[in-house]
This record gives structure tokens, sequence and C-alpha cells, in this order.
């Protein structure tokens, strides 16, 4: 599991350029120019103009666009179009998690696991584990069976 927190960072650019999680439509502003952005800030991500697709995705999560929301704190997880900023990505993933969407909360798991200092909240990384777990996301399952047969922040169970 710590190797998949530490993998995170090269992983977060391949998923932000391909995965556009169902179920994080929910929009403010004027939602036929807020998909005008995304499709624009798609196009500059198959083109790897990185700068241009963090600069849409951004200007969308401004909007209140759930889907960029989460994409821009991967963008900054990563660095994609901008300097890699743990900060504002935990900002943007806080503000991502209130969407309950099953891949933002394993992601806000591995977070826990992986933090800027001190030692891994694996309470917490359970409890998002298991949030995502419970809405079949494939990673939140794993990650949590992980926590459990090791016996890492949750009691061990091999049932």
């Amino acid at each position: 599991m710590i190797k998949t927190a530490r993998r995170l960072s090269s992983l977060l650019a391949l998923l932000a350029a391909l995965t556009f999680p169902a179920g994080l439509a929910s929009q403010t502003g004027d939602p036929a120019n807020t998909a005008e952005i995304l499709a624009a800030a798609r196009k500059a991500i198959g083109e790897r103009q990185d700068r241009k697709a963090f600069e849409l995705f951004k200007k969308a999560a401004e909007a209140g666009n759930a889907e960029a929301v989460l994409i821009l704190a991967k963008f900054y997880f990563s660095g994609i179009g901008t300097a890699r900023d743990r900060q504002k990505a935990e900002i943007w993933l806080s503000r991502a998690v209130k969407n309950g969407d099953p891949e933002t909360q394993n992601l806000r798991g591995l977070v826990a696991l992986a933090p800027r200092t001190g030692a891994p909240d694996l309470p917490a990384a359970a409890t998002w584990f298991r949030k995502s777990a419970a809405q079949g996301h494939a990673d939140g399952q794993y990650n949590l069976a992980e926590l459990h047969a090791f016996d890492r922040g949750v009691e061990k169970d091999m049932d």
C-alpha cells in the first residue's frame, strides 16, 4: 500500500488524462460553457498542451464543476501544467471529496497514508477506503483489504 501511495504522483498524470469519473456532472454557472471548457481541456491533454489544459480545468473547477475539481487536484499532485503543489492539491481534493465520488475517496485514503509531514493516518485512510469500497470502487476495496490483511489501522480480518 505504501508502494501504491508512492506511485501516486506518476499515476495521477495518466488518471487525469484518461479518467473522468461518472457521477461528477454537477456544475454551477453556464453548463454549456463549462462543457465547452472541459472539451477544450480534454483536447489540450490529447495534444500534450499541459499548461493550457491546467488553466482550462482550473477555470471549470473555479466555476464549480465537480469533475474539474478532482482533475485539478490531480494536476497539482502530479505537476501537470503547473508546479507540483501538495498543499493546493489537498485543498482541491478536500473540495472534490464532498461530491461523494469513490475515486476521490480512495485518493483521499492514499493521501492519508502519505502525509506531507508526520506519520501516516491509518484510521483516516481506512475510513476513506471504506467509503470508496462501499460504492464498489475496486481500488478502494483492495486498499481496505490490504489494511485488514496487515492489521494496519483496522482490526485484522482474513475472512
